[in-house]
């Protein structure tokens, strides 16, 4: 268990705001090809996965995906306690300066497309059906993480 003092340093390091901001952009564009399709087809609905594609792409990726839902959900979580110290100043405009901002707002449109993108129909089997509802459901957490006090 960190102490205030240990948290409170490691919110003012730039080094951890930095790692976060990197891990976030490596993990979004992943997460986004394995479940609605790669970030450039948001934007041009030519190009875009109709959601029968984004359902496919779901249960297909789905072990990976779960996993690395459930991480960006820690990470989020270690973020919102690097932000709820004393003295917020810091480590929000080190959280700024580092774009990490971006990258939550990255996740939360990610999210967003992923719980409305996907598929639901009468034609999903049980098991792609679960698959569908719990990727959702990290999405959702991963949307609420910031907002809830224990992981």
């Amino acid at each position: 268990m960190l102490t205030n003092h240990s948290r409170e340093t490691l919110s003012r390091s730039v080094e951890i705001w930095i790692w976060l901001t990197k891990s976030f952009a490596s993990a979004i564009p992943s997460l986004s090809t394995r479940s609605i399709g790669p970030l450039s087809s948001l934007n041009d609905p030519d190009k875009g996965v109709t959601p029968q594609e984004s359902t496919a792409l779901i249960t297909k990726n789905y072990p990976s995906l779960k996993e690395d839902l459930q991480l960006l959900i820690k990470l989020m979580h270690i973020a919102r306690n690097l932000l709820v110290v004393p003295e917020p100043e810091i480590p929000q405009d080190l959280c700024a300066a580092t774009q990490f901002d971006q990258m939550l707002y990255q996740t939360i449109i990610l999210c967003v497309n992923v719980t409305s993108k996907a598929y639901d129909g009468d034609i999903l089997d049980e098991s792609a059906r679960n698959k569908l509802t719990e990727i959702s459901e990290l999405c959702m957490d991963c949307l609420l993480a910031p907002y809830r006090t224990s992981s």
